[in-house]
């Protein structure tokens, strides 16, 4: 898929999506990079294959990834450890009508998938 983006006028730029380990690649630096404003909370866990759900829902959009990543950590709860752990559930509340939308469209996630057991 790609998307035409108009910036300034005259000038267009064809943006690619990106594969979901590019994505995947995206989601960690920024949550390691604290060179370049990383996100350096220590105290996030990620459970499941939360990252790697999450990578492959936004389609090759790495912008919306960190949209997403971003309320995922607001969101979060910490825990009485003062742990915030990232759960497929909470994926699942975060990105409610992505995800019904695209499971409708036959893609490989599916609404129990996010579900933590």
């Amino acid at each position: 898929m790609n998307l035409i983006m108009h910036c300034y006028p005259g000038h267009v730029y064809k943006l690619k999506s990106l594969e979901a380990s590019e994505v995947l690649e995206v989601i960690e630096q920024a949550l390691t990079d604290s060179d370049r404003g990383g996100i350096s909370e220590t105290n996030l866990e990620f459970v499941d294959d939360v990252k790697e759900r999450l990578a492959e829902l936004v389609c090759g959009d790495a912008r919306m990834s960190l949209n997403y990543l971003e309320q995922l950590i607001d969101m979060a709860e910490e825990d009485d450890k003062g742990i915030k752990p990232i759960t497929l559930s909470l994926l699942a509340e975060v990105a409610g009508e992505k995800i019904a939308r695209f499971d409708n469209k036959g893609g490989s996630l599916v609404r129990h998938d996010f579900r933590s057991p």
